[in-house]
């Protein structure tokens, strides 16, 4: 993600690739697409799976 910001912003200055990555959408990741939102937080949605005995009982997606 760092180097996106790096390339988008086309520079290696730390205010610049802050900004770069508030833009990044979608990013894929090794855990799923990521987008870094203006307050530079990460959202990614994730996956609670209930187990029962040892095996999937439910699950529910969180956005």
């Amino acid at each position: 993600m760092i180097k996106d910001a790096i390339e988008s912003e086309k520079s290696a200055n730390s205010v610049k690739i802050t900004k770069g990555l508030t833009k990044i959408k979608n990013f894929d990741g090794v855990t799923g697409k990521i987008t870094i939102d203006k307050k530079h937080d990460a959202s990614k949605p994730i996956a609670v799976e209930q187990l029962t005995n040892g095996k999937v009982s439910g699950s529910t997606s969180i956005k």
